[in-house]
């Protein structure tokens, strides 16, 4: 026995069921629907009485109630019934979440599940009171054009909406007749794999859509958005890209540990902020680049010694951006690096001209010179871009004396010590603040009268004198110079002192006894005098005082 039911049904929106009983026992299930653009199918599930031997057989065909009111040039709406469900079940039609299957493969693009792949050539279609779904295979972290055009003479604009790969909106466009729009969208690195774009209007449109890697730093994909997913890059150029979801570029640079200058300039086409970052991810300097600035926006991290390593560059913001990154090793004290932060690790100089740097973490500059110990004058001038203090320190690095150069100073700021005899070895000059500055050490040895070197600072290491007219000097750490005078030159004493405080001179017999004293400050001159006609030997004192004398002997 054989039984065959064509059933067409028309309705929209409704659902219907009839159970008919027919001879021999058939039951007919008949289901029906029109959602998102699916077509009504009728359903047949003929439920036999079979005869023991017997043979039967069942079929369910369906047929659409009409076509789709938007066409698309490539696609069909027509929905087949060739699987049978079970009695009492519905059929899935077309939905927007891409987790539940299509009544059939071939369905129309209507919902996020039918949506049709976009290749590189654009497409023309139709739509009138509906929605066609497509999506784009992309990278991650890409940039998503896509340009749809309207046709002229076409009834009403036309709307494009965009979706990420879990169907969660983005943005839109809505595009006027004869005219055409580019929807744009920049991923960040979560964002990739899909994206959607739903067309929507009474319109006959082109629509083209393109996804492009980014390629910041030159490396064709995004930058990373930490420190810990910083992409490494080179000195050197460096472009990227920012805007929507990607919102900043984390770059990884090594720099050298000698110490030295880190400059980026960079000029972009919105607004961008740079920020750098040392290798424990700590901030150290930032600056800001908008779109009508008259010059580049630039920024310079000064490093001591010891202080490269892995260092990051945050881009942040909005806009395209292109950027140079240099790194200028220091030279202090011609040392092609940056001079020591104390006096162990010090930059050895000779006298000479010399330049050096200082600012950000590097705040202080130490230097050390070999002085002989025959007493001598070290002499120290310098001047700065900014504001540097120099410091001198004597061989056990103990305070000595200091003073400050300004930028627009007059003349350079100056040190100037006096080392007695027996005090030189290794001394320091450290630098300390912010600037360029260049320096001038000198070392002149002391020739009190014509010696060679400082007078002796006792009676018993009193300096011979063998002219009656002789120099000599006083400051610093010499506070004090003996001379033996011959008797037959003389017991008549006459000092000019060109100096300043006040300089006593003190007469003495050859085995350190008193006989007089007289002092003169500034530039003046004072006499003393033996009076007692004592022919012997006799020593000379000169103490205090900071600056040079002169002395004549005569009867």
């Amino acid at each position: 026995m054989k039984y065959k039911s064509v059933w067409t049904y028309v309705a929209a929106s409704l659902l219907v069921s009839t159970t008919l009983s027919a001879c021999g026992g058939v039951k007919l299930n008949l289901q029906a629907a029109a959602t998102n653009g699916v077509q009504p199918t009728a359903v047949i599930t003929p439920t036999l009485a079979v005869t023991p031997g017997a043979t039967e057989t069942s079929a369910a065909t369906a047929t659409p109630y009409a076509t789709n009111t938007a066409t698309e040039t490539s696609t069909t709406n027509a929905v087949s019934a060739t699987d049978t469900p079970s009695s009492g079940s519905s059929i899935s039609t077309g939905t927007p979440d891409n987790t539940i299957a299509t009544a059939n493969p071939n369905a129309a693009n209507t919902s996020f599940a039918t949506a049709l792949p976009l290749g590189k050539e654009s497409i023309k279609v139709s739509v009138k009171d509906s929605e066609f779904f497509y999506k784009l295979d992309m990278p991650k972290g890409a940039v998503v054009n896509a340009i749809l055009s309207v046709d002229a003479g076409s009834p009403d604009p036309a709307k494009l909406t965009m979706y990420d790969e879990k169907q969660s909106y983005i943005t839109n466009i809505t595009v006027a007749v004869g005219k055409s729009d580019t929807l744009s969208h920049i991923f960040n690195n979560e964002g990739g794999t899909t994206v959607y774009l739903v067309l929507q209007g009474n319109s006959s449109v082109s629509l083209q859509a393109t996804a492009m890697p980014q390629n910041d730093g030159g490396t064709g994909v995004d930058a990373g958005d930490t420190t810990d997913t910083a992409t490494p890059v080179s000195l050197g150029s460096l472009s990227g890209l920012l805007g929507d979801d990607d919102n900043q570029d984390f770059y990884l640079i090594t720099l050298p540990k000698s110490g030295g200058t880190l400059s980026v300039i960079y000029k972009t086409n919105d607004n961008v902020k740079l920020t750098i970052l040392n290798e424990k991810a700590g901030y150290v300097n930032d600056t800001q680049a908008a779109r009508n600035d008259d010059k580049p926006a630039s920024i310079e991290t000064i490093l001591p010694a010891e202080e490269g390593g892995k260092w990051y560059l945050e881009f942040s913001g909005s806009g395209a951006y292109t950027s140079t990154v240099r790194f200028t090793n220091q030279n202090d004290g011609n040392s092609g690096g940056d001079a020591g932060a104390s006096a162990d690790r010090a930059v050895p100089v000779t006298p000479g001209r010399y330049t050096g740097l200082l600012g950000g973490d590097d705040t202080d500059d130490y230097y050390s010179i070999d002085l002989p110990k025959s007493g001598g004058v070290l002499s120290v001038t310098f001047q700065s871009t900014h504001d540097v203090k120099l410091t001198l320190h004597d061989n056990n690095d103990g305070y000595v004396a200091d003073t400050t150069a300004q930028n627009g100073d007059n003349a350079p700021a100056a040190i100037q010590y006096i080392l007695p005899s027996g005090q030189g070895g290794t001394w320091y000059l450290q630098f300390s603040g912010d600037g360029n500055y260049n320096f001038n050490v000198s070392f002149t040895g002391q020739n009190d009268a014509g010696s060679g070197k400082d007078a002796g600072d006792s009676v018993d290491a009193a300096l011979a004198v063998t002219s009656p007219e002789f120099s000599g000097m006083l400051g610093g750490a010499d506070t004090e110079d003996f001379y033996k005078i011959p008797g037959m030159m003389g017991h008549k004493v006459s000092v000019t002192y060109d100096g300043t405080g006040r300089l006593k001179v003190t007469m003495h017999t050859a085995t350190g006894d008193y006989i007089a004293d007289t002092s003169v400050e500034g530039s003046g001159t004072a006499e003393l005098s033996d009076d007692s006609s004592n022919t012997a030997d006799y020593v000379l004192e000169f103490s205090g005082g900071d600056g040079t004398y002169s002395v004549k002997i005569s009867k």
